[in-house]
């Protein structure tokens, strides 16, 4: 009978054991971090959204996210210098406020974009972590000095390493079961229970400039400007002039169908000021634009046939 009675508490202590290891697997993997929404404002800025999301019930604080993002630099620079910013009253509204800034950096050496934590500290002042649809950490916005390379993608990776000098490693921090300290949670690169943590995605890397074309500047025999290479060079030529310009900015194109044409303009804060839309008629066609609303400055110019993009300047107004 004692016999059985030890057989029956170890068995007991085993299956409790074999809980105890699922219960910390489970707990030590609950959330899922995200690159979204990436796409390009302009030939020179792109923005993308981080996300946590949790997947699992339990109520857990957060205190902070720190987050290292490798990313293409020398293969989208296109010879030029890319900066980056967080997108102000981008962040989820429920985060305490001193969340809702973060300060996002491109690191110079490590060409790494960095996401420094922000401590959420007492636990009293955590946000709980939404266990439907998660929450936006917030909006990054990068800046090239020049124009992304045509056809190249930014090639975003989740950053783990956390012995190589000025490279952040990504992880997760939060008060568990109402502690007033902090628990980390990291994603390592060998597996293992302790060490397993937050699963980390990044959902698309587009293709920045898709089917650039270059123009020459002259206007062929009938009056078009001429279109040297590219995907768009069977279907439309595109010339913007005068560049420096004052008062007129003007658009030619050749459409191969009737549709709208569209001009938006862009301002180095990639804000759009200005927007024209126009009929067009097969052929050659001007949009004549005019500039008296507009500062002196550097603007981008962006030229559409329906939908599609089909060409991006920089044009330079000087009053």
């Amino acid at each position: 009978m004692k016999l059985k009675t030890t057989l029956f508490k170890s068995m007991i202590l085993a299956c409790s054991m074999m809980l105890l290891s699922v219960m910390s697997f489970a707990g030590n993997n609950n959330y899922t971090c995200s690159v979204k929404n990436i796409h390009q404002i302009n030939a020179y800025q792109l923005e993308f959204d981080i996300w946590i999301e949790a997947t699992t019930n339990d109520p857990m604080k957060f205190q902070c996210f720190q987050g290292g993002l490798n990313f293409n630099y020398d293969g989208i620079a296109n010879g030029g210098t890319i900066t980056g910013e967080f997108v102000k009253g981008s962040a989820y509204d429920k985060l305490p406020k001193i969340q809702q800034n973060p300060n996002w950096v491109i690191n110079a050496h490590s060409k790494q974009i960095r996401l420094l934590p922000v401590i959420a500290t007492p636990s009293s002042i955590a946000m709980v972590i939404p266990t439907m649809g998660g929450f936006k950490v917030g909006t990054f916005r990068m800046t090239n000095t020049v124009p992304f390379t045509a056809n190249a993608t930014p090639d975003f990776s989740w950053s783990f390493a956390s012995s190589t000098a000025n490279v952040t490693k990504s992880m997760v921090t939060t008060y568990n079961a109402n502690k007033s300290v902090g628990q980390s949670m990291t994603v390592q690169t060998t597996f293992s229970q302790a060490k397993q943590g937050p699963q980390h995605f990044v959902l698309e890397n587009p293709v920045l400039n898709p089917g650039a074309i270059t123009l020459n500047n002259d206007v062929n025999a009938n009056g078009n400007a001429s279109v040297i290479g590219g995907a768009n060079s069977t279907s439309t030529s595109v010339k913007v002039y005068p560049n420096p310009a004052s008062s007129t900015l003007n658009v030619d194109l050749f459409a191969t169908t009737t549709q709208n044409g569209i001009v938006k303009i862009y301002d180095q804060q990639g804000r759009k000021v200005k927007q024209i839309e126009a009929a067009l008629q097969l052929g050659h066609n001007n949009i004549a634009i005019s500039l008296g609303d507009l500062a002196s400055g550097i603007y981008t110019v962006q030229v559409y046939e329906g939908t599609a993009q089909k060409y991006t300047t920089n044009v330079n107004i000087n009053k």
